[in-house]
């Protein structure tokens, strides 16, 4: 079964992004934070990380930094949930170790999309919501 770790400060953003994630049948964790989240990914790497760019206690961009350097071995697609569009900011996370930049909002299809192009899932899901 495919793991799943998202990281988002928002509950409610949390909560929609679950739901997106729900036809797929992915095991999934949350964190509210970069630590908390990096105390999970030290213990059992997921296949998938959906971490916002806006976090508590450390930002984004550190996180994928010190993942990317504790990862044993694992590669783990990473994909950084953006609410603006700052093209410095999503090439420095893309090349600090992010798979790929979603920005808010997106849809199922959106998602499908991503999490096929980089293997992760074989058919589109078919519920259509939105992540805001």
């Amino acid at each position: 079964m495919t793991q799943c770790l998202i990281i988002d400060g928002s509950a409610p953003d949390r909560r929609q992004l679950a739901d997106l994630l729900a036809p797929y049948d992915f095991a999934v964790d949350i964190a509210g934070d970069g630590v908390a989240a990096l105390e999970r990914c030290r213990r059992d790497m997921p296949d998938l990380i959906m971490v916002s760019d806006r976090l508590d206690g450390i930002s984004a961009l550190d996180f994928i930094r010190r993942l990317r350097s504790t990862r044993r071995g694992l590669e783990p697609v990473v994909f950084i949930c953006a609410r603006d569009a700052d093209a410095e900011a999503i090439g420095t996370a893309i090349w600090e170790g992010a798979t790929e930049c979603l920005m808010k909002p997106f849809d199922s299809d959106v998602l499908d999309f991503k999490l096929n192009q980089f293997g992760l899932v074989e058919t589109m899901a078919a519920p259509v919501a939105a992540m805001g």
